[in-house]
């Protein structure tokens, strides 16, 4: 288990550390600032973070944020 709580994994200063880097990683896939507005794109571009020890982040129907 990482040294990272589930509680700050949770946190909104994590979650917006995710986007502000999923931002710069389209900027640089595409060359331009795309919005992240397409759950599937912040998905896609999440999962290319690929976070600590390798975890996916899954999005539940209600479009929630999880760390498995």
């Amino acid at each position: 288990m990482n040294t990272i709580s589930k509680n700050f994994r949770t946190s909104p200063l994590y979650l917006l550390k995710i986007f502000k880097m999923s931002r710069q990683i389209n900027k640089i896939n595409t060359s331009r600032v795309s919005n992240l507005s397409s759950p599937a794109k912040i998905r896609r571009v999440a999962n290319q973070l690929n976070l600590k020890n390798e975890k996916r982040i899954r999005f539940s129907h209600a479009e929630k944020l999880e760390i498995c």
